[in-house]
């Protein structure tokens, strides 16, 4: 601490927003988790043990349905003021009520009332209706109590997301406050939290600074200044780490892994453990995905083999279900997804299309992203050789519109990632499967067999069961030829030769940038 060194960061996409209640994606997320800071967190690498953060301890009722959390009494906020349990149930308020994607994904359903709010008109009437319902009390200043509406053991890592990561009351009051199903235009550009760095600049498709926040109430961040720089172009990118420009490098080290491992000039960390899927989501409200043959003949037109040896230089493995490698609920014998070309085209000539009634359509992607390009190919190619009338069209977006254009349900097919939010199986079945979670109203898919299960799922306390459920529903879901899952895909950072102090762990957006130097 103390020494004037910056960290630069070359990556391709800038952030869709920096609102703790309505960023949902990696990109933002990497500044969230460096500028706020949450109750507890993940202790290093590890994401089986939290340690306390703002919370210097907590305690659960028998019951499992109230947790008590006993805060730290010598944190500030960034602008000067001072970090208390009064804070704490202002965010948690501030989230349910704004009801935006990581809320009511991850939260909002969890807490008491929660999801009686979401279901209702989100009047003021609902409003208080939420409030009077306590789901986080004030004990004292330094105290403060969540009352859940089922006991739900995953709780404390779901507080580990940087969505919960505790905004300044005054600051965002400030600013306009929040309502409603409303964005905060001011926040949703700037921050202003307790962490080791303080929100300082962002020159849109550029740049994002951050500075080091020397009232920090713990260990110092050891970089004076973190300056995360934006580029869709990977040679762009590449030339700023080997020039020494840049420090670390994200996008495209596995696909160029054998042009760059014998490269002296920068160092490549390779991470195997993740809690990423890959896939391409079909949107059942659009033809031709409103056909379950089509969804089907898409499945298999992708060379999942190929992709993996070839595009990922073998960095990923494949997967047959939503639940990745490594979390529980993950099933060794359920069939892997076929790459059937024959079948495919037969699937397709049954589903009415042909010469006469040519399928078009368009595949979107997120621009810099050049694995996911290749994929995109990958279909287009073998969809386009079964018949010369037959196009796919394939579309790069930057990731900011690519982001709001998925969440519009605008875009028939499109090819995204996801990465834990916290390592429990229900963060992949919910959002992939269920009709009230995340990408599955995206894609059109409501299947009434599935939700009852998952609301059932979610109550269970018995562990065994409640896995056995989300089988069940893996086994639906997948039946029903929803996504096509590329992949499980490794983790590959390229950084300079006197970089250390990388920190990895899967559920992590980025880096968390405190304890790198060089």
């Amino acid at each position: 601490p103390g020494k004037n060194f910056t960290i630069v960061t070359y990556e391709p996409g800038e952030p869709q927003y920096l609102d703790t209640a309505w960023d949902y994606e990696t990109a933002g997320g990497e500044i969230l988790q460096n500028v706020y800071e949450t109750l507890v967190f993940y202790d290093g690498g590890r994401t089986d043990k939290l340690v306390g953060v703002l919370a210097k301890d907590w305690n659960v009722s028998a019951d499992g349905l109230t947790y008590t959390f006993y805060l730290r009494d010598n944190v500030t906020f960034h602008d000067g003021t001072k970090f208390n349990a009064s804070a704490v149930k202002y965010n948690m308020d501030r989230g349910v009520i704004v009801n935006g994607d990581p809320w009511n994904t991850d939260l909002s359903p969890i807490l008491r009332g929660g999801a009686d709010y979401m279901a209702s008109g989100h009047t003021q009437a609902d409003i208080q209706k939420y409030l009077d319902q306590k789901a986080v009390e004030v004990i004292n200043e330094t105290t403060v109590q969540m009352h859940l509406a089922y006991p739900y053991s995953y709780w404390l890592y779901v507080l580990a997301y940087n969505c919960v990561g505790m905004v300044s009351p005054t600051y965002d009051q400030a600013h306009g406050g929040y309502s409603p199903d409303n964005q905060s235009t001011w926040m949703n550009e700037h921050c202003c939290g307790t962490g080791p760095f303080v929100f300082t600049e962002w020159v849109h498709k550029d740049h994002i600074t951050m500075t080091r926040y020397d009232n920090y109430w713990g260990t110092k961040a050891l970089p004076a200044q973190v300056i995360i720089k934006y580029s869709d172009d990977y040679n762009t990118r590449l030339l700023a780490l080997k020039s020494g420009e840049a420090d670390i490098m994200f996008g495209g080290v596995g696909q160029h892994y054998y042009a760059l491992k014998n490269d002296t000039s920068l160092k490549i960390d390779i991470n195997p453990t993740t809690m990423d899927v890959e896939f391409i989501g079909m949107n059942t409200r659009f033809a031709p995905f409103n056909n379950v043959l089509v969804r089907k003949a898409f499945i298999e037109s992708f060379d999942y083999d190929t992709y993996i040896n070839n595009v990922t230089n073998g960095f990923g493995s494949r997967l047959n279900g939503p639940i990745p490698a490594g979390l529980p609920g993950y099933n060794t014998t359920r069939a892997y997804p076929q790459y059937n070309k024959t079948d495919a085209a037969a699937l397709l000539t049954q589903a009415g299309y042909g010469s006469s009634n040519p399928l078009n359509c368009t595949l979107y992607y997120n621009i810099g992203n050049d694995v996911r390009a290749t994929a995109c190919l990958m279909i287009k190619q073998a969809i386009e050789s079964y018949n010369p009338a037959y196009k796919v069209n394939v579309v790069g977006e930057d990731w900011p519109t690519f982001l709001a254009d998925q969440r519009a349900k605008k875009l028939p097919i499109f090819y995204l990632g996801w990465i834990a939010d916290y390592p429990s199986p229900d963060n992949f079945i919910g959002p992939f499967f269920y009709s009230g979670s995340y990408f599955a109203p995206r894609v059109g898919y409501k299947n009434d067999q599935v939700d009852t299960l998952y609301q059932n799922a979610m109550k269970e306390t018995n562990a065994a069961k409640q896995l056995a459920m989300f089988d069940q529903i893996t086994d639906i879901g997948m039946n029903d030829s929803i996504y096509i899952l590329e992949d499980q895909p490794q983790n590959l950072i390229a950084h300079g030769p006197g970089v250390y102090g990388i920190v990895y762990n899967p559920t992590y957006s980025g880096e968390i940038y405190s304890t790198i130097y060089k």
